[in-house]
């Protein structure tokens, strides 16, 4: 649960077993939401699957079919979940996608003002939107392959090109150097081994 939104997750065997078990527990926030005097919203619930390629490829019957006072409930093969979206196959491909529109606008953005900043309110300005924007979460979605990890990559390739005013035939590791970053792999990396740490 996160301010209004409700997310029910549930597991099972087979499909018809999801279907049984999401209708009962449908019915359930139907009546309670009723009972309490607040609306339920069915044009905004979705459901979304999640398998694996292999796995769906053999379900007789892929479809969930879930009714919420009489209303089918519409399927989807991607949600927002918290600024992360899940697909049906946890490729993440299409959040990748996501990202690096978000990216590419405030790199724009960097750019329009840029002439009208000093060389640390551009850092402060990269370090708060779009530095932030590249590790929301990142533990999470960093099991993409490495060809969709690759977008992030050139984007931030473009990102110090752009604060250092710098053209294409400068290396990247040349200009990471110089700004003293990470590439977001070694991020990702770092941020996972930050979080085991903390677990262990």
């Amino acid at each position: 649960m996160f301010a209004d939104n409700t997310s029910i997750l549930v597991l099972g065997p087979s499909v018809s077993d999801l279907n049984n078990r999401l209708n009962s527990i449908s019915t359930e926030v139907y009546l309670w939401t009723t009972f309490n005097h607040m609306s339920l919203n069915t044009k905004k619930t979705k459901s979304l699957m999640i398998t694996s390629h292999q796995k769906f490829s053999h379900l007789p019957n892929p479809n969930l079919n879930i009714l919420i006072n009489g209303t089918l409930i519409d399927k989807v093969s991607h949600a927002k979940l918290l600024g992360v979206t899940v697909d049906s196959f946890l490729t993440w491909e299409q959040h990748i996608d996501n990202m690096c529109s978000q990216i590419s606008s405030r790199l724009c953005l960097l750019r329009r003002i840029q002439p009208f900043l000093t060389y640390e309110c551009t850092l402060r300005f990269y370090n708060s939107c779009i530095h932030s924007a590249f590790l929301h979460c990142s533990s999470v979605w960093s099991s993409c392959s490495l060809s969709v990890l690759l977008h992030l990559l050139r984007l931030q390739k473009r990102a110090a090109r752009l604060i250092l005013g710098t053209e294409f035939a400068h290396t990247f590791v040349s200009l990471f150097t110089k700004l003293k970053w990470l590439s977001i792999l070694l991020l990702i990396n770092l941020r996972k081994l930050v979080l085991l740490f903390n677990i262990v």
